[in-house]
C-alpha cells in the first residue's frame, strides 16, 4: 500500500507542479505544496512503522501462543504420571492388606507415592494454571496487534481520502474501491 502512494506520489507532485507553475503559481505556493508533501510523506511513514509494530506484536503474541502449549502439554504429562502413580500407590496398599509382615512396610511406600502423587498433582495444577496465564496473555498480545493493525489501516485511509479531497491524489476508481473491501489485489497497469 506505500508502494502505491508513493508510485502516485512521484507521478502526481511533478504534474502538479508543472501545472502550479504554468498557472502563474507563486513561490509561497509551491512552498506551502512542498510543505504539505512533506507532512504527507511524514504520516504515510509512521503509518508504515505502526504496521510493522502489529506485526512484530503479533509475532510476539504467537511465540507466547506455543509457550502456553508446551506448558500445557507438560502439565497434562505430570497429571498423567499423577495418575500412574496413585494408580501403583493403590495397587500397594492392597498388597500390603495381603501380607501381615510387610504391611507397615507397604503402607510407607503407599503414603510416600501417594504423598509425591499428591505433589506432581500440585505441579500439574501450577503448571495448568501458568499454561491458562500465558494464553491469556498471548490473547491480549493478538487483540493488541490486531488493534494497532486496524489503527493503522484507518490511518491510511484517513489519509488517502484527505489527499483524495484536497486533490493530490484522483478520485478512487471502482477496482480500488474492490481491493479496500478485501478482493483479490490486481496488477497495475504499467504507464
Amino acid at each position: 500500500m506505500t508502494s502505491n502512494f508513493m508510485q502516485t506520489t512521484r507521478l502526481a507532485l511533478p504534474i502538479l507542479l508543472l501545472g502550479m507553475t504554468a498557472g502563474c503559481a507563486t513561490t509561497t505556493d509551491l512552498e506551502s505544496l512542498q510543505k504539505q508533501v512533506a507532512e504527507l510523506k511524514a504520516a504515510a511513514s509512521q503509518t508504515g512503522k505502526t504496521a510493522e509494530e502489529a506485526r512484530t506484536v503479533a509475532g510476539e503474541a504467537k511465540a507466547l501462543a506455543g509457550e502456553a502449549q508446551a506448558t500445557s502439554v507438560a502439565a497434562l504429562t505430570a497429571s498423567d504420571q499423577a495418575k500412574a502413580a496413585a494408580a501403583e500407590a493403590a495397587s500397594n496398599t492392597e498388597t500390603a492388606s495381603q501380607s501381615a509382615e510387610h504391611a507397615a512396610v507397604e503402607a510407607a511406600s503407599a503414603a510416600k507415592q501417594s504423598g509425591e502423587a499428591t505433589k506432581k498433582a500440585v505441579e500439574a495444577l501450577a503448571n495448568s494454571q501458568m499454561a491458562a496465564s500465558d494464553a491469556i496473555h498471548a490473547k491480549l498480545m493478538s487483540y493488541e496487534a490486531a488493534s494497532r493493525a486496524a489503527n493503522a489501516n484507518a490511518a491510511i485511509y484517513s489519509l488517502k481520502t484527505q489527499l483524495t479531497e484536497e486533490g493530490v491524489l484522483p478520485a478512487a476508481t471502482e477496482e480500488e474501491c474492490d481491493d479496500e473491501n478485501g478482493a483479490e489485489p490486481k496488477s497495475e497497469k504499467q504507464e
